[in-house]
């Protein structure tokens, strides 16, 4: 639950805080999830997350997280994970 609703899934931020976890079709310059973040679609910027941040599409930016970096396409910059990180292609670090 969070201050989209239920229509989070069809939103795009441009900042995004969530206490536990939170869900957005595309994040543009910062996320930062208590536990994780859920990136339907496209993700720029910075992404900070206790657990894990997903991301449907490509991304772009700096991920950090404390688990895992997921990425279901591309991925160009800096990934940041206590266990994990992966994309189809990356371009960074």
């Amino acid at each position: 639950m969070g201050t989209n609703g239920r229509y989070a899934r069809e939103y795009t931020n441009d900042y995004s805080l969530n206490l536990l976890v939170g869900v957005s079709k595309n994040e543009r310059r910062f996320t930062l999830g208590g536990l994780s973040n859920i990136i339907l679609s496209d993700a720029k910027g910075v992404q900070v997350a206790g657990l894990s941040n997903y991301v449907g599409n490509s991304g772009e930016g700096m991920q950090w997280a404390g688990l895992a970096n997921v990425n279901k396409g591309r991925f160009n910059g800096l990934q940041i994970a206590g266990l994990f990180n992966t994309a189809i292609c990356v371009r960074g670090v």
